[in-house]
């Protein structure tokens, strides 16, 4: 099972124990990663390196995040993590599978 989860969520992947598709910190510093990372960060957080204008990348993919729903094809995610109060989407995920103080998880529909 893999989890897309808010850019900002530093905390998920150790406290769940679960896989998430890319990492906004954990990032291995050789060419090879750095660049199936920022494919990772373009396909699922739609951010764009070209039009950050000033703007820190984290900012964008923290927007894009709460503002689009979108995923690229194929892939690899079953479940989403969405902070309630920061989310301008929640109208349009999926089922709800859980819910948690101002946490919500919906499934992923295909």
């Amino acid at each position: 099972v893999v989890f897309l989860v808010p850019p900002n969520n530093e905390s998920f992947s150790c406290e769940a124990q679960r896989s998430t598709p890319v990492n906004y910190k954990a990032v291995v510093h050789e060419p090879f990663y750095m660049i199936e990372w920022l494919n990772r960060m373009e396909n699922y957080y739609q951010v764009n390196p070209d039009e950050l204008k000033g703007q820190k990348m984290i900012e964008q993919a923290i927007f894009q995040y709460n503002n689009m729903l979108q995923y690229p094809t194929n892939h690899e995610c079953t479940y989403r993590l969405d902070d309630k109060n920061g989310s301008n989407i929640l109208d349009k995920l999926g089922e709800t599978v859980y819910e948690h103080d101002n946490w919500i998880i919906t499934r992923i529909n295909e």
